[in-house]
């Protein structure tokens, strides 16, 4: 009798595993960290906008929310969040990945090359599908660096050694709630 259940669980253990794993079609190590209090939000509130947003953590569906209201008042227009990552993380990757569910509106995933809280980011715009996971894959040699929205001349190609930083940012000048999942960053 014990042999049959442990077979049993052993049998539902492997399926599970296999499921986890085809469920996703990004195959290398997902950095992303769930921990709230590690990610931090930079809105148009810096500049006297009043567009809002917060953070929300789902550990059972093992995805992090991205939600607010984009106000184009006071001259605001964005929203985002962002985080450190361990260095040397990316390795020597030449591309990077997200897993994303949004809301049809086009976001940014933006990459930094120190630890500071201002300075320029390296931006890859991608469009959303309303309520619909995808995964998207970023060549960064194709980053293109930016400061406050405008391009950055002379600034030094972006390594995957050197990324210390990954968030998002809305700001497609459309006001209204917004909503982007995501449930991976990583490698690929």
């Amino acid at each position: 009798m014990n042999y049959l259940i442990k077979s049993k669980l052993t049998s539902i253990w492997v399926l599970f595993l296999c499921g986890v794993f085809m469920s996703s079609n990004l195959t290398s190590k997902n950095w992303l960290n769930h921990d709230a209090a590690e990610w931090w939000i930079v809105n148009d509130t810096v500049m006297g906008g009043r567009s809002a947003s917060e953070l929300l953590v789902s550990k059972q569906d093992a995805f992090m929310r991205f939600t607010g209201n984009l106000s184009l008042e006071n001259n605001g227009g964005f929203a985002s969040t962002r985080s450190h990552t361990p260095a040397g993380y990316f390795g020597d990757a030449e591309k990077v990945c997200i897993e994303v569910r949004g809301d049809g509106r086009e976001y940014q995933f933006r990459l930094r090359s120190d630890r500071n809280f201002d300075g320029y980011a390296y931006v890859q715009s991608f469009q959303t599908q309303q309520n619909q996971w995808q995964s998207f894959s970023f060549q960064l040699a194709n980053f293109v660096p930016q400061f406050r929205g405008r391009l950055i001349k002379g600034a030094p190609v972006l390594s995957a050694d050197n990324i210390r930083q990954v968030g998002f940012l809305l700001g497609d000048k459309n006001p209204g709630r917004f909503q982007l999942d995501f449930r991976f960053i990583g490698a690929c």
